[in-house]
């Protein structure tokens, strides 16, 4: 049985439905049998963010408010006024492979994706240098922080499957691979490479260090510590 739910803005704003083309309306209706997802794009982003709803998630963004009725549910998306110095920037906007891709920066980043029955959204440290590139069915972003390292987002638009979304202090893209690699403030010195290869679409793990070989700790005090790191480091990579 098709459920009805209203989709109403209370500011003027752009509406997007399981990932259609963004429609300049201020209430729409949607007749739904399952679950569908709605992003809500205001027409004013200088005082206003956008917000995105799943019909079968109970953790709302605090812009939006549901309101059941025996006979309909109503969605009603009310911004909170947002101040002046923190405009929303839109760094990235790209469309590829029937996905949506934006990136956007105020006093945090924001990364969207939208799809045919798809939806993801990360909060991150402020952004900027945002690059797009695709490997055949893939799609990388990646974009510098506030915090100095690097965001990457590794993204399958045919399994609709995050494969790699992290910080890292390095990346190397090539047309056969990906590689990420991050360092932890560790007596060795030792970070973790994740390095996904495009042909066989696997991702492999393992420990490297910023001196090519592990730091000797010679301060007995330490040594407990630096062997339940190197345990640590060794689980991390499975």
């Amino acid at each position: 049985m098709k459920k009805l739910h209203r989709l109403i803005c209370n500011v003027p704003c752009q509406i997007s439905v399981n990932g259609e083309k963004a429609i300049l309306k201020q209430n729409i209706d949607v007749l739904s049998t399952g679950n569908f997802y709605a992003t809500f794009l205001p027409i004013n982003k200088k005082y206003y963010l956008p917000a995105s709803i799943k019909s079968n998630n109970s953790d709302f963004n605090c812009d939006i408010q549901v309101v059941p009725f025996n006979t309909h549910t109503e969605i009603h998306y009310s911004p909170t006024e947002q101040p002046t110095n923190l405009d929303e920037v839109v760094i990235l906007s790209k469309k590829f492979n029937g996905f949506y891709f934006t990136v956007a920066t105020s006093h945090t980043g924001f990364l969207n994706i939208e799809g045919k029955n798809f939806s993801h959204k990360s909060t991150l440290p402020p952004l900027y240098n945002a690059t797009f590139n695709t490997s055949g069915e893939y799609v990388i972003i990646t974009c510098k922080t506030s915090a100095q390292t690097s965001y990457v987002l590794l993204f399958s638009t045919k399994s609709k499957k995050v494969v790699i979304e992290s910080c890292f202090d390095s990346i190397e893209n090539t047309k056969n691979s990906i590689k990420c690699v991050k360092f932890y403030p560790t007596i060795a010195g030792y970070g973790i490479v994740k390095e996904f290869d495009y042909s066989t679409k696997k991702v492999s793990s393992y420990n490297v260090y910023k001196s090519n070989e592990p730091h000797i700790c010679k301060t007995e005090v330490l040594v407990p510590y630096a062997f339940l790191e190197s345990i640590i480091a060794v689980e991390s990579v499975g």
